[in-house]
């Protein structure tokens, strides 16, 4: 699968979590946990072993609600924006 410029190499019985927005209105008060609690349930049950996503190292919120959950992080990314081009690179365990 080709993601923003990356070939991140997914295992079978991997799945890849893509962003969620709380409205301002509703943040704070647990909906993306919920969410993410409830997406991780689904992929289970759909015979998925591990969920993977990304997450700037200073979104403070998503971090938090991933280590909620049980995550780990695995990897470091870098990304960079040039007009409509995007740049990124990522290491998992050390190996880019």
């Amino acid at each position: 699968m080709t993601l923003e410029r990356v070939n991140l190499k997914l295992d079978s019985g991997d799945v890849l979590c893509m962003d969620a927005y709380t409205a301002p209105a509703f943040r704070g008060q647990g909906v993306q946990t919920a969410l993410a609690l409830a997406r991780c349930r689904l992929f289970r049950n759909m015979g998925h072993r591990r969920a993977i996503t990304y997450i700037i190292k200073n979104n403070y919120p998503s971090l938090v609600v991933w280590r909620k959950i049980g995550s780990q992080i695995v990897g470091q990314g870098d990304f960079r924006r040039i007009g409509f081009w995007r740049r990124v690179r990522y290491s998992v365990e050390g190996i880019e």
